[in-house]
């Protein structure tokens, strides 16, 4: 996940830009929501 926030710092100032932040984002939210759904299911788990 920060690697693809490094990513997108370092290509900022490329012609592709506007593409390669809405790509950055989208993989961003998705791995975070990954994130989000094996802590749930650890707390979960953990609870049992």
């Amino acid at each position: 996940m920060f690697g693809l926030y490094n990513n997108y710092k370092m290509n900022k100032n490329d012609d592709r830009s506007a593409d390669l932040s809405l790509l950055t984002e989208r993989n961003n939210t998705e791995a975070l929501k990954y994130m989000l759904r094996i802590l749930f299911l650890g707390v979960i788990l953990y609870f049992i």
